[in-house]
């Protein structure tokens, strides 16, 4: 069968050389390219097999042989999960149904981990087309397709993913309705759209009545909320590194903890939300490359459907795709499991690919693209894009050229810092920072209210002890970025080592989790004191206890805060905190005696609450 290939396809090989072309690049750019190098190959050997399978099978036969050999290893992959479910040690699965898969655990443990949303992210793209193959088969293989349809829903639902669940309901009910339009008679499609619509109210009602009572629920809102906070923090993130991206991979946990959370303890390993995930790691064009593959991918679908009567792979094909996708919103495992997650992605669009070719007999586009059209067509679409980027540099000069700069500046940042690389040599290091530095500076004298330069500047003249300089660029960086945890709480910390505490704890206030500041706080004071800073660690007491509107009860901290402000020569302030001492306990002998050994009576001190500005 020779075979026409129609534009939309053409921007979709170009699209998918594209997005293999960004992950080789960004690679080069992380800070630990070995972090990166499992995820570029699963990419390069993903896109590889797509076009293996879309140039290799071109019949009927052939398609149905990749979808049964697709359901028959998804059902496979299914029972090693299950039998080895007990052995995993997941916590986070309910204890009925842990219970209830320990009867299933058949095989001793194999020593072989795998995370279940990775497992959720695999087996989605797989149901669809075990689904397909039990309803549209006879006889003997239906009884064999309805085994492995059991089999895979046994274990997507031990996974105890909700974002899988999601998305694979969502994908069926999608599929539901396109098969209702297109191959049922307008009678029967009118009650599935009717059944669907009832079914999504009747759940929807439960979930607003019963929700606050469930367990479930709790525990999905509360991941949710911690979600959004990741998905914003890293959407920040990202804007320091919009040309390049950090790198794919492994790259995230260290620079998401040093740059988003501003800690030293990677608590966060990956970006819960696919393009988020390729945005960071691949930059601008790697995310645009990714999203135009999807979408020329389902304008295809959408021509198979109108043009053509496709056989039931196809269905299960884009059906596992959209569920996959969907369940990519709400995590990204085809990034952080990428060698044998990200492969099954693209062999589901291969798969629709051959079967929606297959299905219109290369009559993908109508007749006038045939006769020429398509030529004008791409050549349009080349004259457009060029118009679009030309204009768009123009008009954003300025922008364009500030983010640049700014994305050279965080590359040099990220390598310098002896977090991230604890071996970097030291004159490297000096050479980065300045190099870091420099970068920053031409952003400003680009844009000079750029906030990723003024927050990625400002945060480093704080690590630098360049503290009164830091202040106004975290501000300006604040002003243009009110909810990024870095900016308000880079400008906090620099409040805090100026003696600013009552500035500081106002801008803590208004982080995610108050009391892991607070702890952070007293962590500091100490690091502080160890290394002869007394008057820093004073001014971390201070912010820590104003932070608290002076409810500490202990008040040995007090004397302490007294104490490093007498050690690092502050008198007035070591007074005043003996005095709140007094102020609190009137009798207490110790605050009495060091204000007798500083020869200075009690003065008015205050113990009202923190009365920040809004």
């Amino acid at each position: 069968m020779s075979q026409r290939l129609s534009p939309v396809l053409m921007i979709l090989h170009l699209a998918l050389l594209l997005f293999a072309g960004t992950a080789v690049m960004s690679m080069l750019s992380a800070y630990d390219r070995s972090l990166s190098l499992p995820t570029v190959i699963a990419i390069v050997i993903s896109i590889v097999v797509y076009a293996v399978l879309v140039f290799a099978i071109r019949t009927d036969q052939g398609a149905y042989l990749l979808t049964m050999g697709a359901a028959a290893f998804g059902t496979l992959f299914a029972l090693f999960f299950i039998t080895q479910f007990g052995h995993q040690g997941y916590t986070e699965v309910p204890a009925f149904l842990a219970r209830f898969a320990g009867l299933t655990t058949l095989l001793p443990d194999l020593g072989v981990h795998l995370h279940q949303n990775s497992v959720a992210t695999l087996l989605e793209m797989i149901l669809p087309l075990a689904l397909v193959l039990l309803f549209f088969s006879k006889g003997r293989m239906r009884l064999v397709w309805g085994a492995c349809v059991v089999i895979l829903l046994y274990a997507v639902l031990l996974t105890y993913s909700r974002s899988g669940w999601i998305g694979i309901a969502l994908a069926l009910l999608i599929g539901l309705v396109v098969v209702g339009m297109t191959r049922l008679s307008p009678l029967r499609a009118a009650l599935v759209v009717v059944a669907i619509v009832g079914f999504s109210l009747l759940l929807l009602i439960l979930v607003v009545t019963l929700g606050a009572e469930m367990p479930f629920f709790r525990s999905a809102v509360e991941t949710l909320n911690s979600r959004l906070e990741i998905f914003r923090n890293g959407f920040y993130l990202a804007g320091d590194y919009p040309i390049t991206g950090i790198g794919p991979g492994g790259t995230f946990a260290m620079i998401y903890a040093r740059y988003s959370l501003m800690i030293f303890v990677p608590l966060v390993t990956y970006a819960f939300n696919l393009p988020l995930a390729i945005l960071v790691g691949q930059g601008v064009i790697g995310l645009l490359a990714f999203v135009l593959i999807v979408l020329m991918f389902y304008l295809y679908i959408y021509r198979v459907l109108r043009e053509s009567q496709p056989d039931a792979p196809f269905y299960g094909a884009w059906i596992g795709v959209a569920a996959t996708l969907i369940h990519g919103m709400g995590d990204a495992r085809q990034y952080v499991e990428s060698p044998f997650v990200m492969p099954v992605l693209f062999f589901g669009i291969a798969l629709a690919v051959i079967c929606g070719r297959i299905a219109i007999h290369n009559e993908v586009l109508n007749g006038w693209i045939e006769s020429g059209g398509r030529g004008r067509l791409l050549a349009g679409i080349g004259v457009i894009a060029v118009i679009v980027l030309a204009g768009g540099f123009v008009l954003f000069n300025q922008p364009i050229r500030a983010a640049y700069f700014t994305n050279r500046g965080a590359l040099d940042e990220t390598r310098a810092d002896t977090f991230i690389r604890p071996n970097v040599p030291e004159d490297e290091r000096a050479q980065l920072i300045a190099s870091a530095r420099g970068w920053y500076e031409r952003a400003l004298a680009a844009l000079p209210d750029y906030p990723n330069a003024s927050r990625r500047l400002g945060n480093m003249s704080v690590d630098e002890a360049q503290f009164e300089s830091a202040i106004p660029l975290l501000e300006t960086a604040l002003a243009a970025e009110p909810t990024y945890q870095a900016a308000r709480k880079g400008l906090g910390l620099a409040y805090v080592w100026v003696g600013r505490t009552a500035d500081a704890a106002c801008m803590f206030r208004q982080l995610d989790s108050v009391g892991e500041m607070r702890e952070e706080l007293y962590n500091w004071a100490q690091f502080r004191a160890e290394n002869g800073q007394f008057l820093l660690s004073a001014y971390a007491l201070d912010s820590a206890a104003v932070l608290d509107d002076y409810e500490q009860s202990n008040m040995d901290v007090w004397r302490l805060i007294g104490e490093r402000y007498e050690a690092g020569g502050d008198t007035e302030q070591a007074v005043m905190w003996y005095s709140r001492i007094l102020l609190r306990q009137p009798d207490d002998l110790l605050a009495q005696e060091r204000l007798q050994a500083l020869s200075r009576a009690p003065v008015e001190a205050s113990l009202n609450a923190l009365d920040c500005p809004t």
